[in-house]
């Protein structure tokens, strides 16, 4: 039996339907470029895209 392991890289693009990545990802860049927030949380399953 070979084994098989599934990459742990980013995608190239949001498969999501309405880019619901892509509209995450934004809004957590506005939040990391405001000065006075010094803590960001991200919660989620393994594989559930954090």
């Amino acid at each position: 039996m070979t084994l098989r392991l599934q990459t742990e890289s980013p995608a190239d693009q949001d498969m999501f339907r309405g880019s619901s990545h892509e509209k995450v990802a934004e809004n957590v860049a506005q939040i990391i470029r405001t000065p006075d927030v010094n803590i960001i949380g991200l919660e989620g399953e393994l594989g559930s895209g954090k």
